[in-house]
């Protein structure tokens, strides 16, 4: 997928039978485009969280990855007893940036600058 559209990303969830199951029933647009295009540029994230087949943290990075077929990096966490499962045909993806001007801004410190950092 070239250009991530909103359209898109929901077209996919719909389409799409994704191994793992979402522990929320939104994501925010805006984010997945960021990382969708971070990830293109060849940054890497840190790996998502996961409770057996549930994912605890790390929505956004899991939708992006399968959708540029990049490995998925997981790491066994624990939920909390309160969540649960959402299939992907049910998310819902909204066009609000959940990020803050803050957070943009570390991420774009940390994923956009030309320093190499490790």
């Amino acid at each position: 997928m070239e250009d991530l559209t909103i359209e898109a990303v929901r077209d996919y969830l719909q389409k799409n039978k994704l191994p793992l199951f979402a522990g929320q029933t939104e994501v925010s647009f805006p984010i997945l485009s960021r990382i969708h295009r971070r990830l293109k540029e060849g940054k890497r994230f840190s790996p998502i969280l996961v409770d057996e087949d549930l994912i605890v943290n790390g929505h956004h990075r899991y939708i992006c990855l399968n959708i540029l077929n990049i490995e998925i990096e997981q790491l066994v966490w624990t939920s909390s007893p309160s969540s649960k499962s959402t299939c992907w045909t049910k998310i819902v993806v909204v066009e609000n940036d959940w990020d803050t001007d803050e957070e943009k801004e570390i991420y774009r410190q940390r994923y956009d600058s030309n320093e190499i950092t490790s």
